[in-house]
């Protein structure tokens, strides 16, 4: 899978089809990832647009439309042939099966059979996320999955280039979470990113868990959850004490990400000294 279509791969139906996301300071455009800020003005056509229109505007006029960039996506990321892709692109159009049918050199009949064939799919796909959404609300794999505590933690190796485009898509320079990932790839290069923060080796009460990460993102809660469900922090019977575990750092940069957070540094050197 390509990387425009995993980033895609990150988010709900329904912000797929705006083309951006929104968190507490802002919003991203899913497609390229420039980012408009709340309660900030910008121009479009010589026209001043508050953050939320604005985003709107600059995909429009930057990549036309959502629809536009699936069009143009490879076929396989959805599953579907190029001949598929191919008609998809001729009725979003409005070319009628007879202008596709003599364009293709086929019988009308031929792409009647592909239009009802293409409905059906939609069809099957629609049961098929409906049956996954009711079990992940179950507590089954899709947000929620807990490893087997066998398991180990880094099952595909990402290049640096990748690791970085998620970290600045999801984090701040200063280690703040913009929001939290979907897709477990990303779930895994953020989860890291943010044990950075915790010592090896020290043990944590939940509460002094919950201080660290709530100057990271609003919902604390979830990151605890997310760091045990993925094996990289345990945690006694009771919940009340806390530790790393099952984890070594994969980035190459380690030290410029310290040495951009130097109260980590200091934090762990007061730990060790007691």
């Amino acid at each position: 899978m390509d990387i425009e279509a995993e980033v895609f791969q990150d988010y709900s139906i329904d912000e797929i089809k705006q083309g951006f996301i929104e968190d507490d300071k802002g919003y991203t455009c899913l497609i390229c990832g420039e980012r408009f800020e709340k309660g900030q003005i910008y121009s479009f056509s010589d026209r001043l647009y508050e953050g939320k229109v604005a985003v709107k505007l600059h995909i429009k006029h930057k990549h036309q439309s959502v629809k536009d960039v699936l069009l143009n996506m490879n076929a396989n990321n959805m599953g579907i042939s190029d001949l598929q892709l191919q008609l998809l692109n001729f009725f979003a159009k409005g070319l009628s099966d007879k202008e596709i049918a003599d364009y293709l050199g086929v019988a009308g009949s031929t792409i009647r059979n592909h239009r009802h064939k293409l409905r059906e799919r939609e069809r099957q796909n629609k049961l098929f996320i409906s049956l996954m959404e009711l079990l992940a609300e179950d507590g089954f794999v899709k947000n929620n999955i807990q490893m087997n505590k066998n398991d180990s933690v880094e099952e595909n190796v990402l290049s640096d280039k990748e690791r970085k485009r998620i970290l600045d898509k999801y984090m701040t320079e200063s280690g703040r979470l913009k929001a939290y990932p979907n897709y477990e790839r990303s779930k895994k290069v953020i989860l890291e990113a943010i044990l950075v923060n915790f010592c090896r080796g020290t043990k944590y009460s939940e509460e002094e868990v919950n201080h660290i990460l709530k100057s990271i993102y609003t919902d604390y809660k979830l990151l605890r959850h997310e760091l045990i469900a993925y094996n990289y922090m345990d945690r006694t019977t009771t919940g009340a004490i806390y530790w790393v575990k099952n984890y070594s750092q994969p980035y190459e940069n380690k030290a410029d990400f310290l040495s951009n957070h130097p109260q980590v540094v200091e934090e762990c050197l007061e730990q060790i000294a007691k």
